[in-house]
This record gives structure tokens, sequence and C-alpha cells, in this order.
């Protein structure tokens, strides 16, 4: 019989995630893959974000399920981190 622990699942899972962050550093470029559209809002201190995938300089995937809306003290950065 063949158990398995959390041990194994967490290596398991660290050795997949290490080898697609390398993939998608080797092969893509960091920026937006899909979605991820920022609006401002007319009359309002807030941007929405709408749902979209990115992958950062490192290579790891950045997912957003859900439009977001944030509100926002002055011009400056938006950033999205893993």
């Amino acid at each position: 019989m063949l158990v398995l622990l959390d041990e194994d699942f967490e290596l398991a899972h660290r050795y997949l995630s290490d080898r697609q962050r390398y993939v998608n550093s080797r092969l893509h470029l960091a920026g937006i893959v899909e979605g991820l559209e920022v609006n401002a809002i007319a009359g309002q201190p807030e941007v929405s974000i709408k749902s979209g995938t990115a992958i950062d300089g490192e290579g790891n995937l950045i997912i957003l399920n859900e439009a977001v809306t944030r509100k926002i003290n002055s011009l400056g950065w938006l950033c999205l981190r893993y």
C-alpha cells in the first residue's frame, strides 16, 4: 500500500509551480496575457479593472478572476502582484 504524506503533495506542487514559472519566464514576455483593462470611473476617484491574466517578470501567473473597483488618491502606478 502506497501512502502519500502532506509533504509529498507539497513537493509535487512546488515542482510543478517551479516548472511553470520557468516555462513562463523563458517562452513569454512579462505583461498582460488577456483582459485586465483599466477604466476610470467618471466623476469618481476610482478605477475599474476587468478580469484577466498576466505574467510577471519572474514567470509567475497573475490571475484576476473577477472585475474589481479600487479607489485612487492621486495619479500614480497601478500594480498587481503575485
